[in-house]
């Protein structure tokens, strides 16, 4: 096992899912030059599970929810951060992610993709 930081990346998803999953993928890759072990459960489950239908997203969330709680457990909160990517704004699926990272402990870092 490595020292690398497990980075939670927070960034819209709704709206123009094509730009959005874009720019998710665009902060993974600042992250991963960061040193980290990025993480978008928000890109990923949607491809199994449909968004729209409100009981797919709410697994979906509490999915995420569970892996990220096991790293906790596991690692401990300081080799986690949630890496807030804020160009697009904050939606509030992304709010919710925040809250509850800050409940957990987690670090929460503000970030810009530089362009």
């Amino acid at each position: 096992m490595t020292d690398r930081i497990l980075a939670i990346i927070e960034s819209p998803f709704a709206g123009n899912l094509a730009e959005n999953a874009a720019y998710t993928l665009e902060a993974m890759r600042d992250s991963l030059a960061r040193g980290e072990a990025p993480f978008a459960s928000h890109v990923v489950y949607p491809q199994i599970l449909d968004d729209s239908i409100a009981l797919e997203r709410s697994l979906g969330m509490d999915l995420a929810w569970d892996w990220i709680e096991a790293a906790v457990k596991g690692s401990g909160t300081a080799r986690i951060v949630s890496a807030v990517y804020v160009d697009r704004g904050i939606s509030p699926g992304m709010a919710i992610g925040i809250e509850r990272a800050a409940e957990l402990g987690i670090r929460i870092s503000i970030r810009r993709i530089v362009t």
